[in-house]
């Protein structure tokens, strides 16, 4: 039998890659019904000047619905000292609601990045990681 991902991640995009102005920057919801992690990356090219972008992982129980920050699910703050940097967290999704949503918020100046999320399901999961969220480069 061929290994496939297809058939055990799902893959969103949460953010287009542009430069951002200054705001804060939510992503649609992201169903993760049927899955059991989630990886977060963030691409980030330039932050302007002073720009700064901080990045948290939200969820709710309904995909319009009020969205809470999940503990921990927050990256390091990107200035120009660590811009043209990819960020990469997991999340394991047992005890988040249905739905989470990347928020972007940029303060100051535009920053360049993206966003997407990576839903995983348990059975072929190699990583069980427990519910901590670390974002690394």
């Amino acid at each position: 039998m061929q290994n496939n991902p297809s058939i055990y991640t799902k893959t969103v995009q949460t953010h287009k890659a542009d430069v951002w102005a200054v705001a804060t920057n939510n992503s649609s919801g992201v169903d993760t019904q049927g899955f059991s992690h989630a990886i977060v990356v963030v691409n980030t090219g330039t932050a302007t000047a002073t720009g700064t972008l901080d990045v948290t992982v939200e969820e709710s129980l309904t995909s319009g619905g009020t969205y809470t920050a999940i503990t921990g699910a927050v990256m390091a703050q990107v200035t120009t000292a660590n811009d043209d940097t990819l960020f990469v967290g997991s999340i394991r999704l047992d005890p988040v609601m249905q739905f989470i949503r990347v928020v972007g918020t940029v303060d100051t100046d535009t920053v360049e990045f993206s966003s997407s999320v990576v839903l995983m399901d348990p059975a072929r999961s190699a990583d069980q990681a427990d519910q901590t969220f670390a974002f690394g480069v």
